[in-house]
C-alpha cells in the first residue's frame, strides 16, 4: 500500500499500523503492482485517548508490526465488541485497544534497542564499496527486501541513529 500521512509518502509492505487524529492529511491506495490491499480501523475520542497520547502510546508515523501480533485478528474482535453498543464489551473494547497501543509501544522500543540484521549488512557493504560506484538494487537483494523498502527503512533507521 502507499500511503501518504502529513506530507510525507510511505511504500508499506507487510502489516502496518498508524493513527490519526483531527487535523492529519492521509491518503492510500495500492503499491503497484497490487491493486487492491486489506486495512481495518477503529475510532476512539475523548480523555482516555487524551492520556495514551500524553504517554506515548499512540504510533505517530508509520510503524511496522510483526504477524505474530495479529494486529488484524485483535482489530477485528475490538470491532465486534464495539458494534453491541452495550456497555460491558464497549469497555473491553477500550482495554482490548489500550493492550494493543501498550503491544505496539513495546514493539517501538525493542526495535529501537536493536540494529537489524541487513543494517549491519547494508553498512557493511557501504563500507567495502567506498571507493566504488554504489549497488543499491544489489545490496536490496541480498538483504531480502524491495529497493523501496530498503531505501525507506535505512533513512528511517539512520534517522534514529543519527
Amino acid at each position: 500500500m502507499q500511503l501518504y500521512y502529513e506530507g510525507r509518502s510511505y511504500n508499506l509492505e507487510g502489516c502496518w499500523c498508524w493513527s490519526t487524529w483531527i487535523g492529519p492529511q492521509f491518503n492510500y491506495s495500492p503499491l503497484p503492482p497490487h491493486d487492491y490491499w486489506s486495512h481495518r480501523f477503529v475510532t476512539f475520542s475523548g480523555p482516555r485517548v487524551d492520556e495514551w497520547i500524553e504517554h506515548g502510546l499512540f504510533p505517530f508515523v508509520p510503524q511496522s508490526v510483526a504477524p505474530d501480533l495479529a494486529v488484524g485478528a485483535r482489530l477485528d474482535r475490538i470491532m465486534r465488541l464495539i458494534v453491541t453498543n452495550r456497555a460491558l464489551e464497549c469497555y473491553q473494547a477500550v482495554n482490548q485497544v489500550e493492550d494493543l497501543l501498550l503491544l505496539l509501544a513495546q514493539e517501538r522500543v525493542t526495535q529501537t534497542q536493536r540494529q537489524p540484521v541487513w543494517l549491519d549488512e547494508v553498512l557493511q557493504q557501504l563500507h567495502e564499496q567506498l571507493a566504488q560506484p554504489l549497488d543499491y538494487a544489489g545490496m536490496a537483494e541480498n538483504c531480502h527486501i524491495a529497493l523501496v523498502t530498503l531505501r525507506q527503512q535505512f533513512r528511517a533507521a539512520m534517522a534514529f541513529h543519527s
